[in-house]
């Protein structure tokens, strides 16, 4: 509206106060939203409206206090507001006295000088207003406006069939300068059908009727339209944005679900109110959106995140109660929302529900029952009513998920194949707005009728018993240990029911000796018995419960344990994995050295009397049966195959057990021949044990392999073994050899006899010692690139957890084979 410059002399200046006075013949209401800016920076907030044609910005609020300007510097102020009336009239800005702007000195902190912006230094103050090339000017307020437009919130997708009172479009009408009178509106239609008729075509302004009522218009798109006077109704205030709604009832009988209507403005005359301004051109043809008529009748769909029961996925078992038969899914109308107040099933006409199943209930998504439970059911066609105790609201084009449920039979009709028992045969419901009926299908059976879910009845559930995929592997236990880990075994439940175990037994497969190379060590299988005790039965990290013992007394062939006391639960299509941990026997306390022991579940517990007492006893959670003959399966097994015992790894136990590992020094990679080069170097370990049991190691067989080397099958090859380091005093053994170095070389047999040449070397427990091994590869004959490795195979060593005992020496060992480390020359 205005521009004004301040410009600070000699000092910087913090502006506090402006005021602003209007000169001309406008009124306060004609300008509002006042504001002042600096560039684009406001200064303070926005002034509503003048108050006796004064703005008074106080700009102590701000966050300096002020509105700071610079020594020497000029700002150029802009005064914005808008002109919401007042045609024809004026407004002119000034800033009328010395005191209507204040200032401070920043420096000092005191009130300012303040003159007027001219050439003279006259220290007068004279009346600063607009002007235009120096000549003091005022701005004239042209004639009011209108703007009309379609409304965002005019309806545009679909109307509903047979309603009446319907907005069919909505326009936005805004008068600016001064108010207007809208004097008329002439209103057409069209639609696909040119024969469709809206009644009681009518106008709204502002919600309140204005005009007559046209009792039909054809939607022909022109040749019928209707012109509504308003008289003096409709005044547009000025800034204020109005709603004309044209309205309509479709229930007309040329009207179908499907038809298209539109709406539009053709023309219209107003004028502005106080300048008689016509603005007829400003109703021009605006066209409403295309709405399409739609009914409030439901849909009913099969819900197919719900898929047909099979054997793979059963409906249920006999006795199992609260399963889910069927679920469907009904949308709501695209028009308007409806208020369900029945929900009808039936029987499909072969197969029935009463046959199987008892007490069915309807619940809606959130498990909520709608109506009452039904207990008897029908043994033939025919229908299951529930009646909610209030209406269920759902929206246009709202979807609603509906589950069916129900207790199975403990003797039931139709088991072990998919059937069909179930349909959707009605929904009734009623047009919130409208009253009209929203229903879904029609009684009896007929094509309408929505076929639901089939239904799989199983007889019970199956249970099947594996060695679990990460059950220990074989390897030595040290008598004395406690919490070794000797066996896992899965159990699975298949799709048709939880299965509840109560009951688990597990049995002893015992041998004479794993790795002993002259005999056994004892007379009998039997006697090893007692080497494991305290065992314990583990579901994950939680205890089931224990058992002190193997017991042999009712089992002829292998001694069992039997884990009972506790109740485990295995739900449908998942698996649990028991553990079984006991501990050893001391070799004092009579735990059998040499000794080999798998631990497995039988078929059979007492195999001797043949017996059909199975290694697990479990039942069906809902059908209540025992998981034993076709229903408990072993390795897999099926009602077709026979079963088998389930087993573990061996687990072999010994006094005081030996490991070989490369030392961390061990050589490998780039090399030089020498006289006595160290070749591979290796650490022997015995662990710590109950009864500090020394290992002896007797014999060690060497892989010696080489690429590329050779030398004559008449030389020889100087080999030594050292314990602990390279000295004449810690050999083991010195030999020498020839032939290959294609083929691994053995320097020492793994036989039972005496092999004088090495000498023993004795592991105290808890202890390691070093082995070193060099040959003198100045002999080989190495060229470039040659290479030369040295490792342990399988069953290379030959060594004795109890020195005063040979009748059984070992040769296995649960770290080898270990492969040669690669020098290359």
């Amino acid at each position: 509206m205005w521009r004004v410059s301040f410009m600070a002399d000699g000092q910087d200046m913090l502006l506090t106060y402006v005021k602003f006075t209007n000169l001309g013949s406008s009124n306060d209401a004609d300008i509002q939203n006042v504001k002042l800016f600096d560039g684009a920076t406001q200064l303070n907030g926005t002034v509503s409206q003048p108050t006796a044609k004064e703005i008074v910005f106080d700009l102590t609020t701000m966050a300096d206090g002020g509105y700071k300007i610079q020594s020497g510097q000029t700002r150029q102020f802009t005064l914005n507001g808008d002109i919401v009336g007042g045609t024809d009239r004026t407004y002119k800005w000034t800033i009328q006295k010395q005191y209507d702007v204040r200032a401070k000195d920043m420096e000092y902190g005191t009130w300012a000088f303040v003159d007027d912006y001219d050439a003279t230094d006259d220290d007068a103050f004279g009346v600063v207003t607009q002007k235009v090339g120096g000549t003091e000017t005022t701005t004239t307020i042209n004639t009011g406006s209108l703007t009309v437009g379609l409304a965002s919130d005019s309806p545009n997708t679909n109307i509903v069939y047979n309603g009446s009172n319907l907005v069919l479009a909505k326009y936005n009408f805004k008068a600016s300068g001064e108010q207007v009178k809208v004097k008329t509106l002439t209103m057409k239609c069209n639609s696909n059908d040119g024969a469709l008729y809206i009644d009681n075509f009518l106008v709204k302004f502002d919600g309140v009727q204005v005009g007559s009522t046209d009792s039909t218009i054809k939607c022909d798109n022109g040749t019928d339209s209707t012109a509504f006077s308003f008289g003096n109704s409709v005044i547009l205030g000025v800034g204020t944005t109005h709603s004309i709604e044209i309205i309509g009832d479709l229930t007309d009988s040329s009207v179908a679900v499907d038809d298209t209507v539109v709406v539009s403005i053709v023309s219209g005359t107003a004028e502005g109110k106080d300048s008689l301004t016509n603005l007829d051109s400003s109703v021009s043809a605006t066209s409403g959106h295309n709405l399409t008529v739609k009914g409030a009748t439901l849909s009913v769909f099969k819900n197919t995140s719900y898929t047909d029961r099979s054997s793979a996925q059963p409906t249920g078992v006999t006795n199992a109660q609260d399963v889910k038969v069927a679920s469907f899914i009904v949308v709501g109308g695209a028009a308007e929302d409806a208020d369900i107040s029945q929900i009808i099933l039936r029987d499909d006409a072969t197969y029935f529900m009463g046959n199987n199943f008892q007490n069915m209930v309807l619940k809606d998504s959130n498990g909520n029952m709608v109506g009452s439970a039904i207990s008897s059911l029908n043994t033939s066609d025919s229908t299951y009513t529930f009646t909610p105790a209030n209406a269920i609201r759902i929206g246009k084009g709202e979807q609603q998920v509906y589950d069916v449920y129900a207790d199975v039979k403990s003797s039931v009709t139709n088991s072990g194949s998919a059937v069909a028992m179930l349909e959707a045969d009605q929904v009734l419901a009623t047009g919130v707005g409208t009253g009209s009926s929203a229903n879904f299908g029609t009684a009896g059976t007929d094509t309408t009728d929505i076929a639901l879910q089939s239904v799989y009845l199983a007889l019970h559930g199956n249970l099947t018993v594996d060695e679990s995929a990460d059950t220990p592997v074989a390897q030595q236990l040290v008598l004395g240990s406690t919490g070794a880990s000797l066996a896992k075994f899965k159990l699975s439940a298949d799709a048709v029911e939880d299965i509840t175990v109560t009951e688990f037994t597990v049995a002893q497969d015992m041998s004479t000796g794993f790795g002993v190379i002259s005999g056994p060590h004892f007379t009998s299988a039997r006697s090893a018995t007692g080497s494991i005790k305290n065992l314990k039965l583990y579901n994950g990290s939680e205890l089931l419960t224990s058992v002190s013992a193997f017991d042999s007394t009712n089992n002829s062939q292998s001694a069992i344990a039997t884990f009972s006391g506790f109740t485990l639960n295995i739900p449908k299509n998942q698996n649990v994995v028991l553990e079984v941990k006991g501990d050893l026997s001391s070799f004092s306390d009579g735990g059998v050295p040499s000794s080999t022991h798998r631990l497995f579940v039988p078929t059979e517990t007492k195999p001797s009397t043949k017996a059909v007492d199975n290694g697990v006893v479990a039942v069906g959670a809902g059908s209540g049966i025992s998981m034993s003959g076709a229903a408990l399966d072993f390795l897999g097994g099926t009602q077709t195959t026979a079963d088998d015992s389930v087993y573990g790894s061996y687990m072999d136990l010994v006094r005081a057990k030996l490991t070989l590992a490369h030392a961390s020094d061990s050589p490998s990679g780039s090399s030089a021949p020498s006289t006595e080069q160290t070749v591979a170097k290796f650490v022997a370990t015995n662990s710590a044990n109950a009864g500090s049991y020394s290992v002896h190691l007797y014999k060690m067989n060497l892989e010696v392999s080489s690429v590329g080397a050779s030398f004559p099958v008449s030389g020889t090859v100087n080999l030594k073994v050292y314990k602990d380091s390279i000295s004449g005093s810690n050999a083991l053994i010195t030999t020498d050899f020839n032939g290959s170095w294609a083929n691994a070389t053995q320097f020492y047999s793994t036989n039972v006899q005496t092999d004088a040449a090495f000498t023993d070397l004795e592991l105290a427990a808890g202890s390691s010692r070093t082995i070193v091994v060099t040959i003198n590869t100045s002999q080989s004959g190495f060229s470039a690139n040659d290479t030369l490795s040295v490792g342990v195979a399988a069953n290379d060593l030959m060594w004795n957890d109890n020195s005063g005992d040979r009748s059984y020496d070992y040769y296995v060992v649960d770290t080898l084979p270990l492969s040669g480390k690669t020098l290359v020359y």
